[in-house]
């Protein structure tokens, strides 16, 4: 009898039962709370947009539809929104966005009655987030979903959401920074603002009265996220939802979009920008260079310290994501800037030059643009000997040239280095009390002139090789 029988067959071996049997070199790793907020990426694009699906019928030889039909892609009673709708009401059990799936569903059965129903739908978001507090319980408030269905809406009416755009990116802001969400939610609360902003920044950046309106009210709704009141995760994800209206602008848009938001002094702005001029696998982002420009048009315009502060920590991010190759356009750019005067303009870009070329020891300053910034240098040393320059353009002008030689290798030290070592100990000598005292120390086998002078101490890389010992010479038999 088979009940009473004695086998000796034996599971499937692990090779044959793969899809069954987890691979078993993927453990668990445990994470806290922190480490996963840490942690979560926002999609800046990568995610493709919600197709519009065809009818049911369309595309066999017994479905005929008229020229209209043909000339509209839009004529399928089924939108991306009643297509999300219909999924995530199979998905998601919840009461909350039961009720919300109840409320849309009348509303929005074809395009036209979407279309006229936008304010309300904007209104039903806007109670549905408005219930989400730091004090509920928001293990079952089906947020996520209705993140995902307000995506779709922005998706499926496009520009004729601008008008509900500001107080969709503040609702969605101030669900995502709620305490205790879980972090897929705050992901996913990002994700949807970054996904919105970029499926409407052409309608946003256009010219007329209503769009420019509507821009202004979103950066005003987005901006105080970027303040250091608020978590780190928080400034870091606003400020990469925001890149994709940045990076869609294109010419006179994009003018209008940094005038706009170089306007009033908010802080945080440098994540904005150095997110924008990122790209990814280490490169500038296609839309680096143009944006870069007119940022140093704005500060050369009317330079300040805090704008002067807010390139410096752009120029530093994008040295650290860059290699010196993809840093070069950039260093192009900064050397370009550079003036023979010592105006505050001058001063404001000798500064960023000064820190391009200081951030990491230089070495991931290119190699090819540290002659091309030698000679730029030299050429300003003629206004190094007027005593009623601004002593700040003298500090800033020796920070660059002790980078270009730090940066520079032993071919860019015999030819320009060394000229440029001459002429500017020349000028020193010939600056009234300049020069106060010389010594010399060895590092690594590199020497250094330490200048003492009668305001600030200026140290310039000599070109001889000295003993390691410490020793005294003259400033002229240190350049023989």
């Amino acid at each position: 009898m088979r009940h009473g029988r004695t086998t000796t067959e034996t599971f499937p071996s692990e090779s044959l039962c793969t899809l069954a049997t987890p691979n078993r070199t993927d453990k668990f790793q445990y994470a806290t709370y922190t480490e996963q907020i840490r942690n979560i990426s926002v999609d800046t694009g990568k995610t493709r947009p919600l197709a519009w699906q065809e009818e049911e019928g369309e595309g066999s030889e017994q479905h005929v539809r008229s020229p209209q039909q043909r000339s509209s892609p839009y004529s399928s009673q089924n939108t991306p929104f009643t297509s999300e709708l219909d999924r995530l009401s199979l998905l998601d059990l919840t009461l909350p966005f039961q009720e919300l799936s109840k409320t849309l569903r009348p509303l929005t059965s074809t395009l036209p009655i979407t279309l006229h129903n936008l304010p309300t739908i904007a209104a039903a978001f806007h109670d549905f987030y408005s219930r989400h507090t730091n004090g509920n319980d928001l293990i079952h408030s089906g947020l996520e979903s209705a993140l995902q269905l307000q995506r779709a809406i922005f998706e499926t009416t496009l520009g004729e959401t601008i008008p509900h755009t500001a107080e969709a990116a503040s609702d969605i802001c101030r669900i995502a920074s709620l305490r205790s969400l879980e972090p897929k939610i705050v992901e996913r609360a990002y994700s949807t603002l970054s996904l919105i902003l970029r499926t409407i920044a052409s309608a946003l950046l256009k010219p007329d009265t209503s769009s420019q309106v509507a821009l202004r009210d979103t950066w005003n709704a987005v901006r105080p996220y970027l303040s250091g009141s608020h978590k780190q995760y928080v400034r870091r994800c606003v400020a990469d939802a925001w890149t994709g209206v940045v990076r869609k602008a294109r010419g006179d848009g994009l003018a209008r979009l940094v005038k706009l938001l170089l306007e009033d002094s908010s802080e945080g702005m440098e994540a904005v920008w150095s997110h924008s001029l990122k790209g990814a696998s280490g490169q500038l982002h296609s839309r680096a260079l143009p944006i870069f420009d007119l940022l140093l048009d704005d500060v050369g315009a009317a330079p300040s310290e805090e704008k002067i502060q807010t390139m410096n920590k752009v120029i530093t991010a994008l040295v650290h994501h860059t290699s010196s190759t993809t840093f070069a356009p950039v260093a192009d750019i900064l050397v370009q800037r550079q003036s023979t005067t010592a105006s505050p303009r001058a001063i404001a870009y000798l500064r960023l030059l000064a820190t391009a070329l200081g951030v990491r020891k230089g070495k991931r300053y290119p190699e090819s643009m540290i002659k091309p910034t030698m000679i730029k240098l030299m050429e300003a040393i003629p206004a190094l000997r007027d005593p009623l320059n601004d002593k700040a353009w003298h500090r800033w002008y020796m920070q660059a040239v002790i980078g270009s030689l730090v940066a520079g290798k032993l071919a860019q030290w015999l030819s320009p280095g060394v000229a440029l070592i001459e002429k500017l100990w020349d000028a020193l000598v010939s600056w009234p009390g300049a020069v106060s005292g010389v010594s010399l120390t060895s590092d690594s086998g590199r020497a250094f002139c330490i200048c003492q002078c009668s305001d600030q101490t200026s140290v310039v890389r000599c070109r001889a090789i000295f003993d390691p010992t410490y020793r005294s010479v003259s400033p002229r038999d240190m350049l023989r």
